[in-house]
């Protein structure tokens, strides 16, 4: 049983960022066998003091105190929060982790509330269907496939990789199973069927990696996913079965 709950996604109505002046409910979970006295919810503009917010206790059920705190964001920006919970003879500050879950923790790592001006049409076209995220390299592979040099292409689809070194003292990343553009296309009739309307997919201009996120040449597709040919091929049969292509820039 986890001592604290607390999820953006599924514990924030609504979720994602909001449009001006609009109300917000945070719900806070805690365990109760720990006796929490007060829960609150800590809030601040980009260099602005903080709000301590006294959060409402809702009901309590077999296991924890439900608290909840609703926030009317008036102003436009970035807004960060965090929850603090007391005892009868301490207090803690509860965080974000690193999978968005919250945490027991001194450090700051507040959550972010985006506010806007205006809701984003491209916004409404994402909820339309599924956003499914393509690691290239090892979703599927179609035809031949070579690899470049500085890489190691391997034989068995199904030999997994689970070091960042092998036995040998080689980077694992750079090993390559060989997945492509072409691999992709084929599974388009697969995706639609899953009512995917956006491929996402992993970097993909020339990199001696596997997940090339250490982009080298912005200029070049890797070779090894077939190449700018192969992409515009993609993207006109992923546009003929209602997908649309999001390509991650890495520009750091």
């Amino acid at each position: 049983m986890k001592k604290y709950i607390f999820n953006p996604i599924t514990d924030k109505t609504p979720s994602g960022a909001v449009v001006k002046n609009t109300s917000v409910t945070y719900r806070l979970r805690v365990s109760k066998f720990d006796y929490p006295t007060t829960a609150y919810f800590v809030v601040h503009q980009d260099g602005q003091q903080q709000n301590y917010l006294e959060m409402k206790k809702d009901y309590v059920d077999d296991r924890y105190v439900n608290y909840s705190y609703t926030f009317d964001f008036t102003d436009v920006g970035f807004f960060w929060y965090h929850f603090e919970v007391n005892y009868p003879d301490t207090s803690v500050k509860l965080i974000r982790s690193d999978n968005l879950d919250v945490v027991d923790s001194p450090a700051d790592s507040d959550y972010l509330q985006l506010v806007i001006n205006n809701e984003s049409k491209t916004d409404v076209n994402f909820q339309k269907g599924i956003i499914y995220h393509i690691f290239v390299d090892r979703f599927n592979s179609v035809g031949e496939v070579k690899a470049r040099k500085g890489l190691n292409l391997i034989d068995n689809w199904s030999q997994p990789l689970c070091h960042e070194f092998d036995e040998h003292g080689n980077r694992v990343n750079r090993n390559c199973y060989g997945g492509n553009f072409a691999g992709i296309i084929e599974k388009l009739p697969y995706l639609k069927s899953l009512n995917v309307k956006t491929i996402y997919l992993s970097p993909i201009f020339e990199a001696n990696s596997s997940h090339k996120y250490n982009v080298a040449d912005y200029s070049k597709i890797d070779s090894m996913f077939g190449g700018k040919e192969n992409l515009e091929e993609l993207i006109k049969k992923a546009k003929r079965q209602g997908i649309k292509i999001i390509i991650d820039g890495v520009f750091n």
